[in-house]
């Protein structure tokens, strides 16, 4: 009855091996975006735009990436840009404008009289007249008016939600161009590693390649080769799709068992060193109320994470993000319970 799941694991452990092994030679999976957790970050990511567009960057390529850049926004948007060449461009980050607001990005160019506000979003909200406010700034810089334009720049290259752009005209909104991670910055990034002036610099190349990469997993548009070819295994194969859902069913039922485990595990050992506390419990989550401050743990059954935290005014410190696979195996999962209880006892003690 198990031969055939057994088979199937065996087969897709052996493909996890084939690409560990390659990625162990090959380093593909160090990816300092990802070690840093930065991947989704604006901030950062606005500071590497910047860096890469500015001719004064440290890359000490010149104009070659801004020009790239412009070439993706003309052909990729019919001139909607009207961009003129720049003659002494200064690129800047958060320039501070009316209201105290910031501007993610700017490319001002006195000499030709151009100036492009860039308004960068990966997943945060739009503000109340955020865009109005920036395109008035570009209408009033060298009286560009008609010939101003606002680059907005989202995951799918949507336009601004009406509070952002309330007051503007119908003609006003149409000099708010929208562009997208997904497909113009993913097409400059590939333009910045293939050309001449890149490819033999392999600390701007290797960065480069690692920030596609970034930009593909948070638009989900990244998969590997082996996720590839686990997912052909499947699909090319009817038994070993059935035989798949029986093992997503087993996993399913083994990651509650665990989370209960975990859960049960940290109260006996809490309970054991202080006997007036006792834990609410809520469903997903285990908490102890001490004074204003909430002490819990919580698990994201999704992504497959456990983890404890100090909740207070809706400021949560993190103790540690725990993988499922931290539990696996008796010595492991002792570990983990012990180091989690000693930390949701300190903190209590510290309350009391």
């Amino acid at each position: 009855m198990l031969e055939k799941p057994i088979e199937l694991i065996n087969e897709v452990n052996e493909i996890s091996k084939k690409y560990k092994t390659m990625a162990m030679n090959t380093g593909a999976n160090f990816n300092i975006f990802n070690i840093l957790n930065i991947g989704q970050r604006e901030v950062y990511l606005c500071c590497l735009l910047k860096e890469l567009i500015d001719p004064k960057g440290s890359h000490f390529q010149g104009n070659t990436y801004l020009n790239l850049f412009f070439d993706v926004l003309r052909k990729n948007h019919n001139d909607k840009f009207n961009l003129k060449n720049m003659i002494e461009p200064i690129v800047s980050k958060e320039e501070v404008i009316e209201k105290l607001r910031r501007i993610d990005i700017t490319i001002d160019d006195f000499k030709s009289k151009q100036y492009l506000p860039i308004e960068v979003k990966i997943y945060a909200q739009d503000q109340k007249e955020q865009c109005k406010d920036y395109l008035k700034k570009a209408f009033k810089k060298y009286s560009q008016n008609n010939n101003a334009r606002l680059c907005y720049l989202t995951i799918n290259g949507n336009m601004p939600d009406e509070i952002s752009t309330d007051k503007l005209t119908l003609a006003e909104k149409e000099q708010i161009i929208p562009i997208s991670w997904k497909k113009d910055i993913i097409e400059w990034v590939d333009n910045c590693i293939s050309n001449k002036n890149t490819i033999n610099k392999p600390p701007i190349r290797e960065v480069l390649i690692q920030f596609k990469k970034t930009i593909q997993e948070f638009c989900g548009e990244f998969k590997d080769t082996e996720q590839m070819e686990i997912e052909n295994l499947l699909i090319d194969n009817l038994e070993n799709f059935e035989n798949a859902k029986k093992i997503s069913e087993a996993i399913k039922i083994v990651q509650d068992s665990i989370w209960n485990n975990f859960c049960d595990g940290i109260k006996l050992k809490i309970k054991k060193y202080i006997q007036n506390i006792e834990p609410t419990s809520n469903g997903w989550y285990v908490c102890y109320e001490i004074g204003n401050k909430k002490i819990y743990i919580d698990s994201n059954h999704q992504k497959n994470l456990f983890g404890c935290f100090v909740e207070e005014k809706n400021n949560i410190t993190n103790f540690n993000k725990i993988k499922i696979e931290d539990l696996i195996g008796k010595d492991n999962f002792e570990k983990v319970v012990t180091d989690c209880s000693e930390w949701i006892i300190k903190k209590i003690n510290d309350e009391q």
